[in-house]
């Protein structure tokens, strides 16, 4: 086979009688030639593809690639041609001749695709290349839904300082190093899987006009090398099987938007939480097929989530993964809106501030990150233990990579907000709501129960029922007949939160030492003055004051309590 400006041909030689010297004659198998070929490896997919670059005979370029299968069949390759311009007129065995002459003579280079952005092997593989601490590798690339920025071209000083001004200022301190900290470290994924280490989720809250697609579009997008206009995928309507293949393409960051929970169906809400649940935990979502095959899907993206509420029924297990951020237009301070609008008008500094954090990631040692997250263990003295603990350290490492990359480009210190009380605060007040841990579902329901009384005392002021008995600072409660009654409460009052079967209610509140005797008989006066017997169960009362359920406690209890929690008040403001 040759081509020439007609096209590829093959030579025939045709013999002549008479002693006539043979003739040679070329047959067109096709009207365009051949350029360029690449044999691409789907990795993940296990196949492997072509890339054909076709020159047409009025000279337009045609990139085409497919499966190698294409060259099985002359309908699939001339379906592949997709174009008036470029005809195919052999058959069969052309065909093959023409695939074997491509391999032989075009194939020189091997482009390796991936699915989806992700970390692998010390290099980030994007729709351009793949970034790593010595340039771009154009040979390896990934398939991706979205347009991909970061590159290798780095801040330069005069740029970071003029960063350093604006980056902590679009919002709360606390908030800016909240959401930084965390985009920062998810683009260090690669090394926390050596150890186990687990990557939370950020979920940015705020009512409209509270500047959270601001932050998402002006701030985020850039630092990870989204484009501003990139609004991530609307989570309110999404389908399972979209949201698991969209989890499961690659490990880079994940940005939707739209959660509104309350105007989404139970199954979407539940469906979600389980899998920001496995994207923590990085286990696989399974999926079954009509040859009755399973296909597994990896879950290993960290997930930014925007929208205008929390995660319905306050999901314990979903909140505990994650890092929430509330926005609010009365808490953001007067400067945020100069701030936001030089970010707004910086996008190529912020995608060059993305550049050069991960270059210093990936030429960053394992060991050096790892001593990097053992710096804020130690320097744990908030309280924060097991999950929140882990978002804490994952923040903090995330803002500290962030600040040696910035004093390393101006060649300087520089100063950034106190990053370390500000995250714990973000974390206290929002993950663990003020208290020792988030709350489980079974103290929601004495949380509901509370409220409950406090819209209907009778339920523990009546005489002839004992639901609900406060007798010599002691709390018993008739569980058979109170779960009864905020089963009715939550249907008449169309609330939404969960229910669990009183056996596991009871069960769980025994284990946490809610309940500190179960099923004891206690014998009381009815009305009638009458003494009789009554199953009851008794409660700890310190721990449904710290709870805040004061409707569940005597007033004696209730007085000295608060009284001991003023003075220890007290005492924290005479040391400070």
């Amino acid at each position: 086979m040759q081509q020439d400006y007609i096209g590829v041909y093959e030579t025939q030689i045709i013999e002549k009688k008479d002693c006539e010297e043979p003739q040679e004659k070329r047959d067109y198998i096709t009207n365009f030639n051949i350029v360029a070929a690449k044999i691409i490896r789907f990795v993940g997919e296990g196949t492997e593809g072509i890339e054909l670059v076709l020159k047409s005979q009025d000279g337009e370029l045609f990139t085409r690639v497919g499966d190698v299968n294409i060259f099985n069949d002359v309908r699939s390759f001339k379906n592949f041609l997709g174009t008036m311009a470029l005809t195919f007129n052999g058959g069969i065995n052309g065909l093959d001749r023409l695939k074997n002459w491509i391999y032989k003579y075009f194939t020189y280079e091997i482009k390796t695709i991936y699915t989806g952005i992700q970390f692998k092997d010390g290099m980030l593989i994007t729709p351009n290349g793949s970034i790593t601490s010595n340039g771009i590798n154009t040979k390896i690339v990934c398939n991706c839904d979205s347009e991909f920025v970061l590159s290798n071209e780095m801040l330069t000083k005069q740029e970071a300082k003029s960063l350093i001004q604006n980056l902590f200022k679009f919002n709360k301190e606390e908030f800016c190093c909240s959401i930084l900290g965390t985009i920062v470290n998810n683009l260090a994924i690669e090394k926390t899987y050596k150890k186990g280490v687990k990557l939370h989720h950020l979920l940015i809250i705020g009512e409209s006009g509270s500047g959270k697609s601001t932050t998402k579009e002006n701030i985020i997008n850039p630092i990870l090398g989204y484009p501003s206009s990139y609004t991530g995928a609307a989570i309110k309507n999404i389908t399972k099987f979209a949201l698991t293949k969209k989890l499961s393409e690659g490990n880079y960051t994940k940005i939707f938007d739209e959660y509104k929970p309350s105007e989404m169906s139970k199954y979407s809400c539940d469906m979600i939480n389980d899998m920001m649940k496995n994207c923590y935990d990085r286990s696989y979502a399974e999926r079954g097929n009509k040859d009755l095959s399973v296909t597994k899907y990896r879950l290993n993206s960290p997930i930014v989530i925007c929208g205008e509420e929390n995660f319905k029924n306050k999901d314990k297990a979903s909140i505990e993964r994650s890092l929430i951020v509330y926005l609010s237009k009365s808490e953001r301070p007067a400067i945020s809106g100069q701030a936001l609008q030089w970010l707004k008008d910086n996008e190529i500094i912020l995608n060059k501030l993305g550049n050069t954090v991960l270059n210093k990631i990936l030429n960053m040692s394992d060991e050096d990150y790892y001593n990097i997250r053992a710096l804020y263990k130690e320097c744990n003295t908030f309280g924060l233990k097991d999950r929140p603990l882990n978002t804490f350290i994952n923040a903090c490492t995330g803002m500290h990579i962030l600040e040696e990359t910035l004093e390393e480009v101006i060649g300087e210190r520089v100063e950034v907000p106190n990053f370390i009380d500000g995250i714990a605060n973000v974390i206290k007040e929002n993950v663990m709501q003020n208290g020792e841990e988030t709350n489980a579902i079974y103290e929601n329901m004495i949380i509901k129960i509370n409220d409950m009384v406090l819209n209907e005392p009778h339920l523990r002021d009546d005489n002839s029922t004992y639901k609900i008995l406060i007798d010599k600072n002691r709390t018993y409660i008739r569980l058979n007949l109170i779960l009864d009654d905020l089963s009715r409460y939550k249907k008449n009052n169309g609330l939404d939160f969960i229910l669990i079967n009183k056996e596991d209610f009871i069960e769980q509140c025994k284990k946490s030492g809610y309940i500190t005797r179960a099923n004891m008989s206690k014998r009381v006066k009815g009305q009638d003055g009458i003494s009789t017997s009554i199953k009851t169960y008794e409660f700890d009362t310190d721990k449904l004051f710290n709870l805040g359920c004061y409707e569940l406690i005597g007033r004696g209890v209730l007085d000295k309590k608060q009284k001991e929690h003023l003075n220890i008040i007290e005492e924290e403001q005479q040391t400070l």
